[in-house]
Order: structure tokens, then sequence, then C-alpha cells
């Protein structure tokens, strides 16, 4: 071999190396596009999964005492952390009994029940627990004492509602609302439980209104938290979904008794595009815009499915 022969070769090797460097070089630029273009279908996929994703329901209460010595209406909400979800609830409840004693009742339903949703368990077991957890605490208020060491003889309503991923469970017991807001429309998810319901439901006889002994006792509760062994506990066994837009209302009575469905509903209306603390001001002040001589405790608490 000679030595230009070898030069050659070495001419053709170097050649093939600076091919080699080109082709490697393609190769990494090759494998940039490819894992630039997986990389941006992995945001597109990731920016799909988050709009697909409910975002947590933006939540707020307004609250007045009217007219009023004390506030017995007390609400709360918040959030559970559990192991495989995160959940928000709200509760409202209101209470009854003498000088502070309902206030009393009140709150300490609204922070047990509080404490008690926050407890580990599986999402679709909720109802029971909720219920259960109802039973519980109207023991416990029942055995409440005074000062004078008698039993305090107090009770309280509640609401309460619990949303996973626009997932929906709720509990009731006495006359304290839950509406849901959809469409444009108002429906009201709970019942009272009073003589009302009664009639209605034909378990009383149709003269007990007109009685002398217990006309206009019709809005008299027979179920509330604080009995000792509480008559009915309302919740849905099958979970609800929620969609965006919708609105979720819970309520004591001092809405309900001076605003009829159909104005809740116009009042949502109007202020749809604003934030919960708004719309449940807004409320709030349409009841107190309605009350005569008495204007009892008045609390709103709205959720709003994002």
């Amino acid at each position: 071999m000679t030595a230009s022969g070898f030069e050659i070769i070495l001419s053709d090797l170097s050649g093939v190396q600076t091919a080699g460097a080109v082709i490697i070089g393609i190769g990494v630029l090759c494998a940039v596009v490819i894992l630039s273009g997986r990389l941006a279908a992995g945001l597109r996929k990731k920016r799909a999964a988050d709009t697909d994703t409910p975002r947590p329901p933006q939540v707020a209460v307004d609250s007045i005492a009217g007219t009023r010595k004390y506030q017995q209406d007390k609400a709360v909400f918040g959030i559970a952390v559990h192991k495989d979800r995160t959940e928000r609830f709200a509760v409202v409840c209101d209470g009854m009994g003498g000088m502070q004693q309902g206030e009393r009742a009140s709150g300490y339903c609204c922070e047990r029940l509080a404490q008690r949703i926050k407890e580990e368990r599986d999402w679709d077991q909720t109802p029971e627990f909720l219920c259960g957890a109802i039973e519980e605490i109207s023991g416990e208020i029942y055995r409440f004492s005074d000062d004078t060491g008698e039993r305090a003889d107090c009770g309280t309503t509640v609401v309460a509602a619990v949303v996973c991923d626009n997932r929906l469970f709720w509990a009731s017991a006495g006359d304290s609302r839950i509406y849901l807001f959809r469409g444009g429309r108002l429906n009201c998810l709970t019942r009272d439980h009073n003589y009302a319901l009664q009639l209605k439901e034909g378990l009383l006889a149709e003269d007990f209104s007109n009685s002398t002994e217990t006309k206009g006792m019709e809005e008299a509760l027979i179920s509330y938290v604080g009995m000792e062994e509480i008559a009915i506990i309302d919740v849905n066994a099958d979970e609800m979904s929620l969609n965006k837009g919708d609105i979720l209302l819970l309520c004591s009575d001092g809405v309900t008794k001076l605003l009829p469905d159909e104005d809740i509903e116009a009042t949502i209306k109007r202020n749809i595009e604003r934030r919960p603390r708004e719309i449940a001001g807004s409320i709030v002040e349409a009841s107190a815009k309605r009350r005569k001589k008495f204007q009892d405790n008045t609390t709103a608490v709205v959720l709003k499915i994002n």
C-alpha cells in the first residue's frame, strides 16, 4: 500500500467520520424535535385534563342577627382532606332554645359535624356517615344541661353539603334548606320537617290545622338535632352530579320565611356573575328588606361550582 493510498483511506475515513457526525447531528435534531413534539402534546393533554378536572367550588357566607338578641344561626365551611380525595363542605344550623341555649346548640352542631366530616371514610359511605354523625350529635345536645344542672332543652336544625369533584352528598334535619340553582331555575333539595310535611304526606288528620289545640302549629318542627332519638334525617343516597355554573344555597328559615322561592331565584339570577360572597349578601339583604316588625336570624351560604 502506498503512502498516497493510505492518505486516501484516511481521507475516506475522515469523510465517513464527518458524515457520521452529520448523521448523528441530524439524529439529535430529530430526537429534539420528537421530544419537543411529545412535550407539546403532553402539555396540550395536561391543559385538556386541567380543563376537564373540576375546580373546587367557591364558597362564602353572609349572616345577620336581625332583631333577635342572640344570633342562633351558625355556619361553617371548609376543606376535608382524605387519602384519595379532597372535599369541600358547608354546614348551616339554626338554633332553638331559651336564652343562649339555641346559640350553644347550633354552634356545637356546626363545629362537631365539621370535625366529623374530616374523618377518614370512603366517599360512597358519606350518606350513612352523615346520618350517623347527626344522630350522635343529636344525642349529645339532648344531654346538655343548663346552669342549674337541669336539661337545657335546646336544639338546632342542620343542613350540610359535601362536594368532591363536582359530586354532591347532602343531609338535612329540621327546616333549614338546600337549594340548587341550575340553568336559571331554582329547586329545593330538602323537605321542611314540620307538621305541614305530615299533613302533605297524609300522616295527620285533615282537621289538624283547624283544631283549637293545634291551629298555627303547621310550622312546628317534628325533627331536629337535639332530640333524644332524632325522628327524620334526609340524605341523598346516590351522589348528585353538579355542573359548571351550578349554585348551591344553604340557608336558615330567616331567608325562606320572608322570600318565596321565586324571589330567591330572581335574586340569584340578578347576581349570577358576581362572587359567592356578593350572591349570599344579596339574598340576606333581600330578606331583610322584606321584614315587617320582626327579623329572624338570617344566614345564607353559597357554593358556586366552577
